[in-house]
């Protein structure tokens, strides 16, 4: 997703563990939403360009899914990069997930 936001850099929006716990809020509020648990949370950068790295799962009435999101801001949009597997095919998927996103 992309979104117009009033920052100028990505702390300017939150920390990493901001971040994770604000996605997980949302999460949380969906019809639906059992638990929604935050795994980890992390700051780094791809090229010059501060980046978050958000990993978390969800059960809900839809399945139990396990969510990597990689969260950047460049000119005024937040970009969120999201890949989302079962939980149960995880351990299968979960090398090509984070490759996704890296």
């Amino acid at each position: 997703t992309v979104d117009d936001v009033l920052a100028n850099a990505l702390a300017d929006v939150g920390s990493p563990n901001e971040i994770a716990e604000k996605i997980a809020n949302i999460e949380r509020g969906k019809d639906g939403n059992f638990t929604t648990d935050v795994l980890a949370a992390s700051g780094g950068e791809v090229g010059e360009e501060p980046v978050y790295d958000i990993e978390y799962r969800a059960d809900t009435s839809r399945g139990f899914y396990h969510y990597l999101v990689r969260v950047a801001l460049h000119n005024g949009k937040l970009y969120n990069a999201t890949s989302q597997a079962l939980e149960d095919q995880w351990k299968e998927l979960e090398a090509l997930a984070r490759k996704s996103l890296a």
